[in-house]
């Protein structure tokens, strides 16, 4: 319970200051699922949104997620 309390108030403490990079490594993405995550984006950018929620969900079924942000998209595992 004292480690659980020591991480949250650390965790805490690094949402303000932001010196240690909390996020574990990142995984590499396969050549598969990163042409998927192409195509998706590809069909957004096309305005094709049924499309792109199609493969979004094939990548969620393969156990993988987009996630978008303001300077692009990245592909992480579930």
């Amino acid at each position: 319970a004292d480690a659980k309390a020591a991480l949250e108030v650390f965790e805490n403490f690094n949402t303000v200051l932001d010196v240690f990079d909390l996020e574990p490594a990142e995984e590499e993405v396969p050549a598969g699922i990163m042409a998927l995550a192409e195509k998706r984006q590809e069909a957004r950018q096309n305005k094709d949104f049924a499309a792109a929620d199609a493969l979004r969900d094939e990548l969620k079924e393969q156990g993988w997620f987009i996630e978008d942000n303001p300077g692009g998209w990245r592909v992480k595992r579930l």
